[in-house]
């Protein structure tokens, strides 16, 4: 981690966390590649969590991409409520990030090609099950692939509009958050731990 035991520049620690989420889709051991993604279900009345997978970042876009089964449960909760979070937490380092906003599921068919081909085959085999997620098991058997896979793969970009980011030092907490506006305008600024 770069060392922010006295940070003071806010433009630094925007590229620092950057840094830290475009790492995340190559370094497969990065503690920030697998966030926990909260979503709303129940009609706004009961909010949900599962980890995913950080696929690609993009920062000029303002946004990060994530794939997953479009049979899930996530896809019917971000049509109804697109306002999602992603929490990242990386406990060597005593680092949070809670990254806010606006979910969309990706209906190019291009763009999901593309994500698809990029998959390695072992990833491929999670989206080649017959059986939809979460559905009841007789057993804890392990569901055998079916040919195919791609007719239910899809990909979610999450446009951020605020960052929370925490530093949780011995000695002294450190925290930032960081909002985008529509226009794209970035403001920074250090806030209470």
């Amino acid at each position: 981690m770069t060392d922010l035991s006295q940070p003071d520049r806010l433009d630094d620690l925007v590229n620092h966390i950057q840094f830290r989420l475009a790492a995340a889709v190559s370094d497969y051991s990065a503690p920030w590649r697998t966030p926990m993604l909260a979503t709303i279900a129940d009609g706004g009345s009961t909010p949900t969590l599962r980890t995913v997978v950080i696929r690609t970042v993009d920062s000029i876009a303002g946004c990060v991409r994530i794939y997953t089964d479009r049979r899930s449960d996530k896809i019917g909760q971000i049509a109804d409520c697109s306002a999602v979070e992603l929490g990242f937490w990386d406990p060597s380092a005593s680092e949070q990030l809670r990254v806010a906003g606006r979910a969309q599921i990706l209906t190019n068919a291009d763009a999901v090609d593309t994500a698809w081909a990029g998959l390695r085959p072992e990833a491929r085999l999670i989206y080649r099950s017959a059986t939809v997620s979460g559905a009841p098991l007789d057993a804890a058997t392990p569901i055998l692939p079916d040919a195919g896979g791609r007719d239910v793969f899809t990909v979610i970009e999450i446009r951020w509009e605020r960052w929370d980011w925490l530093w949780l030092d011995q000695h002294s907490h450190h925290r930032a958050r960081i909002h985008w506006s529509t226009d794209g305008e970035r403001r920074a600024e250090w806030i209470v731990p």
